[in-house]
């Protein structure tokens, strides 16, 4: 089971809501990322089950359409897809993995994470 938390700079009050790291659930995997271009730290989708006969895809899904959406297992034959780590405002923006502790991207302070998951996912 996946969790998301809330993430905040104490001097700047920069705040996210994300998984903090690598993160798996029953039909996605995110791992968060910082992007240079917009200076954010977002979710990235890096493999997401989908019906086998959907056509292969570079562009991963976003983490809302994944956690909206009815579970596929056992409904369908799946197979898992993988995805590069990206930006989802732009695939050509520069991303690196980010990992709590880390720090603002904003000012450099590290974030603090909230004592309990903002949300849980499977």
């Amino acid at each position: 089971m996946g969790q998301t938390y809330v993430f905040e700079c104490e001097k700047c009050k920069y705040h996210t809501k994300v998984s903090g790291g690598r993160a798996e659930g029953l039909e996605f995997t995110v791992q968060t990322i910082f992007c240079h271009n917009c200076r954010e730290v977002r979710d990235a989708v890096t493999f997401a089950k989908v019906p086998l006969e959907s056509p292969e895809s570079v562009t991963p899904p976003s983490i809302t359409q994944l956690i909206n959406r009815l579970l596929l297992t056992g409904r369908v034959e799946t197979r898992w897809q993988k995805y590069d780590l990206a930006c989802v405002v732009s695939p050509q923006h520069v991303v690196r993995p980010w990992k709590d502790p880390g720090a603002c991207p904003k000012c450099g302070v590290y974030l603090e994470r909230s004592a309990f998951p903002f949300r849980r996912w499977d």
